[in-house]
């Protein structure tokens, strides 16, 4: 197996393992012996049906979200470009040519992205209170201590169903940036150095600013709060365990897409050049760095 999807079978294999726990824990829960909250049942409220509907949606929903990107990435990729036309005044564009392999910390640098931007996410709307949507029973008038633990697992519910969103967003930065689109512009009259990056850059520095140290930061502030509030024997012990584990979890949900989008790599390069002929971009080869030297001439 390729080294760059170990992260994607091992996160799906632990997103399976903690629902078969949720299931298990619920089928053992009796009555007056609450192993597990009894909300997890319906599991998130925004989806319909039961937990057992509800996970399959959840592996479901990311990759009918991969076959919608497939069949519109010729329109993607001329939204993508069109807009970066009109912030990059000047700009020339073309198709670079790129090598076949991407690194794997490259590849796990992707997989992450969109789970830090679906927790991001999931937080803010819980912020701004949302919860209901995503835990069943959240009420922020509740004791202190149950808030926290509510809002916690309001957060990582709400991280699950979101994973879709962060496939939405990046995958076409993905696309745009594998398929080799870039643009280049030259200021011969001014004290500037020339600009070249792939499109896909201008996209991705507004969604990194978005994902910053600070997300971390909240993550981390959710576990240590959920683990403050708990007693020995508490059965909400797993809410924070899965908030320790979920960037993880989130992967997993968009394991099948990320590896799906790998196989069909070569589809998409396709779909944008069909997508951009009416552009005319031409094919630019990058050249190698002895190539663009310059001699010096050395004055007195």
């Amino acid at each position: 197996m390729n080294r760059k999807y170990s992260l994607l079978v091992l996160s799906f294999f632990i997103t399976l393992g903690l629902f078969l726990i949720i299931i298990g824990l619920l089928e053992a829960t009796g009555p007056g012996q609450d192993l597990i909250p009894k909300e997890y049942m319906e599991f998130i409220p925004a989806l319909p049906g039961t937990i057992y509907t509800d996970i399959l949606l959840l592996f479901a929903i990311p990759i009918g979200a991969f076959a919608l990107i497939y069949a519109l990435t010729p329109i993607i990729s001329k939204i993508l470009v069109y807009f970066h036309k009109l912030i990059m005044r000047g700009a020339t564009y073309g198709f670079a040519q790129l090598g076949a392999d991407i690194k794997t910390a490259t590849f796990l640098k992707r997989a992450f992205m969109i789970s830090l931007f679906a927790f991001n996410l999931s937080a803010i709307l819980v912020g701004l209170g949302y919860g209901g949507m995503f835990r069943l029973g959240y009420d922020p008038t509740k004791p202190s201590e149950q808030v926290i633990l509510n809002e916690a697992e309001a957060v990582f519910l709400g991280t699950f169903i979101l994973a879709t969103a962060g496939l939405i967003v990046f995958m076409p930065l993905w696309i745009a940036e594998d398929a080799g689109l870039i643009m280049y512009r030259i200021f011969p009259d001014q004290r500037r150095a020339p600009d070249i990056e792939g499109i896909h850059a201008m996209y991705s520095n507004l969604w990194k600013a978005y994902i910053s140290i600070s997300t971390l930061y909240t993550l981390w502030e959710y576990i240590s709060r959920t683990f403050a509030v708990l007693k020995p024997g508490d059965p909400a012990i797993l809410t924070p365990i899965i908030l320790c584990v979920l960037p993880f979890i989130t992967i997993g949900l968009v394991s099948i897409p990320a590896y799906l989008y790998e196989k069909y790599l070569p589809g998409f390069k396709d779909r944008v050049s069909s997508g951009l002929r009416g552009f005319n971009l031409p094919d630019i080869q990058i050249p190698e760095i002895h190539q663009i030297g310059v001699d010096r001439i050395a004055v007195d």
